[in-house]
């Protein structure tokens, strides 16, 4: 065996190694990645979820919150449905003769909407 061979030996053996190292390199690079992205979606979970409760209790978003649910609660309240299901329960109270059995079927089917 010459020098040249042993030379072209030992670079390919080089060239392996440099290979596979690079590989692991890679797979930890990337389970890295993984981590560090599961880690930051976390964090940023929990700083906007501390925010949110903070605004809500004491920011401004609260009175916009308390505006849109009065709203939409009015909008409830004058809505045909509404309407409809007071007329059932009025009639049902009225004709039912104190039958209270009757109320609370026609007070839980109308919680199931």
């Amino acid at each position: 065996m010459s020098y040249a061979d042993l030379s072209a030996v030992l670079l390919s053996a080089v060239g392996v190694i440099v290979a596979i190292f690079g590989g692991v390199l890679a797979v930890a690079a990337f389970w890295g990645f993984n981590q560090v992205k599961q880690d930051a979606i976390q964090a940023a979970e929990k700083a906007g979820m501390r925010e949110m409760k903070e605004q809500i209790e004491s920011g401004s978003i609260k009175g916009d919150i308390m505006q849109e649910i009065s709203k939409l609660t009015e909008k409830e309240f004058r809505s045909d449905r509404m309407e409809q299901r007071i007329k059932q329960v009025v009639d049902a109270v009225s004709f039912s003769y104190g039958n209270l059995k009757k109320d609370r079927e026609l007070d839980l089917d109308g919680d199931e909407e």
